[in-house]
Parts: C-alpha cells; structure tokens; sequence
C-alpha cells in the first residue's frame, strides 16, 4: 500500500503530511493526558 503511494508523484510530501498529523496528534495526546483535570465531585 506505501509502495505504490510513494511511487506517485507527490507520495512522498503525502507520506511525510501524514506522519507529521500523527505525531502532532501523539503530542496532543500526550499533553491533553499530563494536563487534564478530572473532577471527582460529578
């Protein structure tokens, strides 16, 4: 499936897009978990 994306044209720049949502995604991830607040009060 990457193959035949990465053979086009513009597979590459897709390619690295995709990763770089990834990551910043994983990143949010990250952060959202460190910085959220639960109230145990609700």
């Amino acid at each position: 499936m990457f193959s035949a994306l990465r053979s086009q044209p513009f597979g590459q720049w897709l390619l690295a897009f995709v990763a770089l949502g990834l990551f910043a995604f994983g990143l949010y991830s990250v952060l959202a978990a460190i910085y959220r607040r639960i109230n145990p009060e609700m």
